[in-house]
């Protein structure tokens, strides 16, 4: 009983940290050059606001005692789905002109983190840190706060 519940507790706080970063999918080069990095940032935010109240819903729909499968689930069929759709839209938005390379390379980190988190979603419960600290760490320093805290 005692692991179980040191496993839910270890999964919320892992899962808090996951969402504090936004996205993953596409991973093509956008062209930057058409959209200031104010609109980009307020934008950006606002796709990790809506992915932070999705993965707010699907884990409360996990209950008070989800079962490793369950998280497991989560993980992957939530968290790491929906992740790679904000990458995607915040990619869509196209990136400010002289900030593709530093953008990109954030974004294609967090899919590095989403494909470990799909090929094994359990390792990272047991993780010391969220496994997003590096890409959070980018956001941040980039001005993507929400998508930083979320």
């Amino acid at each position: 009983m005692r692991i179980h519940s040191i496993l839910k507790s270890v999964a919320i706080v892992s899962v808090l940290g996951v969402i504090a970063s936004c996205g993953g999918s596409d991973s093509s080069s956008t062209s930057g050059g058409e959209i200031s990095k104010a609109d980009f940032v307020e934008r950006a935010n606002a796709f990790c606001t809506s992915l932070s109240e999705k993965l707010a819903n699907a884990q409360a729909d996990l209950g008070s005692s989800p079962t490793e499968e369950q998280i497991s689930g989560f993980m992957t069929d939530a968290l790491v789905a929906e992740y790679r759709l904000t990458i995607g839209d915040i990619r869509n938005l196209g990136f400010p002109a002289g900030d593709e390379s530093l953008l990109d390379g954030i974004l294609s980190d967090a899919e590095k983190v989403l494909d470990e988190i799909n090929s094994d979603p359990v390792a990272v419960l047991s993780a010391a840190e969220t496994p997003f600290a590096d890409v959070n760490a980018g956001f941040q320093d980039y001005g993507l706060t929400v998508c930083a805290e979320t």
